[in-house]
């Protein structure tokens, strides 16, 4: 589905939900239960924070106003934060930096938005090139479909960090160049990142256990991450574990899109989405243990064109590989290859299948083949509107030198 506004309360059914697909989380206004998240002491990103001031930076001890400092200082001042929780004092405002503002939290240094702060940072000032680096980020009182760290001037800088326990988005981030590098991002309400806009990196995070309680709809926005209108996205050496919604998510017009190298597992909905887009490469992905709950597929390709699927070792899912049509304009499930992977799963099939609109099985650009399969069931395979054994789907012409077990 297409969310691309801030909205005052999530929809409670998916809009866009094909007629494979199995009933979404329960959706509630509060949750009935509450899973809190482990208590950590320092960011567990790999990329550490000085352990000393740098030489040029303003110094902010806890109980400190960080806005005060930002303000009486020219952009591009860098701001290194004392071990201890800070809030400024009688003040629920966010930080609002300065174009080229660099934040460094000393080990043990924490943001806490004490459950009554919208966000940790937002660009009101229009402030581009920021860099966030060693905090733990947390309690902030999130609008749904903005994050604790929220910004769209682009070539934002979000590492090493710990984001958790926000009530919407971890991150949400646009505008170009943007990074979001060796953060743990987990336990917030929604969704853990979001992301728009051009030339965007994802690398290296553990993005976990986000929408905890099923607070939101999966097939609406949540779970681990959501990309929208991104043009050569890089999605690379992440471990999406454990979400309420999709792993990694591309819906509406993601063009040049780059996954590789992910471990993505046991997630409500399909490992890897790749939704109403252009083209994009998945390859050298571990999924496993997807899809049971919401959608079907380890990797679902879904009315998007020009997307190879190569070299990922896919295992208990609800299904293998597959492409969906659903009669959505002009965006079609063409131009689909599918080559060189391992796939094994015992529920649901691998495929590619036909609800509505355009019959893309006719179009001649769907290819399958070199797969490894270990599969269960009779009919493993779907093309169109049929399950289909294994000695049917080779008569079609696919999966040619591939290997069935």
């Amino acid at each position: 589905s297409v969310s691309s506004g801030a909205a005052a309360t999530p929809p409670t059914t998916a809009s866009n939900a094909p007629t494979t697909t199995k009933a979404g989380a329960p959706v509630t206004t509060k949750p009935t239960t509450t899973t809190t998240a482990p208590t950590t002491t320092t960011p567990t990103g790999s990329t550490s924070p000085p352990q000393t001031v740098p030489a040029d930076a303003i110094v902010i001890n806890p109980g400190e106003n960080i806005q005060q400092a930002v303000n009486s200082n020219p952009a591009g001042t860098t701001f290194y934060l004392r071990a201890g929780t800070h809030r400024s004092p009688g003040d629920t405002r966010h930080v609002d930096p300065k174009t080229g503002n660099t934040f460094i939290g000393e080990p043990g240094a924490v943001m806490d938005g004490g459950g009554n702060t919208q966000f940790a940072f937002q660009d009101n000032m229009k402030a581009s090139d920021v860099v966030i680096r060693g905090l733990i980020i947390r309690n902030y009182s999130t609008p749904v479909q903005r994050g604790a760290v929220d910004a769209g001037s682009g070539g934002w800088k979000v590492i090493g960090n710990e984001i958790r326990n926000n009530a919407g988005a971890g991150v949400s981030l646009g505008g170009s160049g943007w990074v979001i590098e060796a953060n743990n991002i987990h336990h917030n309400e929604q969704i853990g990142i979001k992301g728009q806009g051009s030339g965007g990196r994802v690398v290296n995070n553990t993005i976990s256990h986000n929408n905890p309680n099923g607070k939101y709809e999966p097939g609406w926005e949540a779970g681990g991450t959501k990309f929208i209108k991104t043009t050569n996205l890089y999605v690379s050496g992440n471990k999406v574990l454990n979400n309420r919604g999709p792993g990694l998510w591309t819906d509406h017009d993601n063009r040049g899109t780059l996954y590789e190298k992910n471990v993505v597992r046991d997630n409500v909905g399909p490992g890897i989405f790749h939704e109403i887009s252009q083209s994009a490469t998945i390859r050298n992905n571990t999924v496993s243990g997807n899809a049971h709950g919401f959608y079907i597929g380890g990797i679902l390709v879904a009315n998007s064109s020009g997307v190879t699927v190569t070299g990922n070792i896919l295992s208990g899912n609800d299904g293998g590989i597959i492409g969906l049509q659903d009669d959505r304009g002009s965006y079609a499930t063409t131009d689909l290859t599918v080559k060189g992977n391992k796939v094994s799963f015992d529920t649901g099939y691998n495929g590619v299948r036909v609800n509505s609109g355009t019959d893309v099985t006719k179009s001649g650009t769907i290819l399958f083949s070199a797969n490894t399969y270990a599969v269960g069931g009779s009919k493993p395979f779907f093309w169109k509107d049929a399950h289909l054994t294994v000695e049917e789907w080779l008569a079609l012409g696919q999966d040619a030198g591939s290997s069935f077990n």
